[in-house]
């Protein structure tokens, strides 16, 4: 015999030893491979339809613009999320219930209204020329809606000041000059 043939002979005798002795291990590894195309068989029918189904609402959430809403929401997240100290998110924390609820009641129509309208209101005389002159101003409490608002302003202004802290505050114009804030600097 050749050395080349008595070579393969030999190697062919320790892969038939080897398979041999790996037997059972290949038979249940065929069995198992037998059990996963078999699955594969049951479940395929099923999970094309899913699949399908899948990227088809996928592509429509895309067309939506879900994905661009939430790419943006995540910088967001990440502009506040660098933006706030760990004592600030604790502050937050503390507070987020009363911030909610203060949401809350903003969102009411009523509400939203009457900042949209005031707003179209603040925006359409800002661009009108304002007399300023004290007679003008004067001429202006003649119109009830004015002294409406000036009513309304004024208690708002009486509510901050109840709720502002006591101690520590500057003296008015009143108490400062002796004679009702009239003072001139000359």
């Amino acid at each position: 015999m050749e050395p080349s043939l008595n070579n393969l002979n030999l190697r062919s005798e320790a892969l038939a030893v080897r398979l041999e002795r790996s037997e059972r291990s290949i038979v249940w590894a065929l069995d198992q491979l037998d059990s996963v195309a078999d699955l594969a068989g049951t479940i395929g029918p099923v999970t094309e339809g899913a699949f399908e189904h899948a990227v088809s609402r996928l592509q429509e959430a895309e067309e939506r613009g879900f994905f661009t809403f939430a790419r943006r929401a995540l910088r967001i997240v990440d502009t506040v999320v660098t933006s706030f100290s760990d004592e600030d998110l604790e502050r937050l924390g503390d507070n987020i219930v009363l911030m909610l609820n203060t949401v809350k009641d903003m969102t009411q129509p009523e509400i939203l209204q009457f900042v949209r309208r005031t707003v179209a209101d603040v925006e359409r005389e800002a661009e009108l020329p304002a007399e300023s002159s004290y007679l003008a101003l004067v001429g202006q409490l003649r119109d009830p809606e004015v002294r409406r608002g000036l009513a309304r302003t004024l208690r708002l202004l009486s509510t901050i000041g109840a709720e502002a802290p006591h101690g520590g505050h500057a003296p008015d114009a009143t108490t400062a000059t002796g004679d009702g804030g009239l003072s001139s600097s000359n």
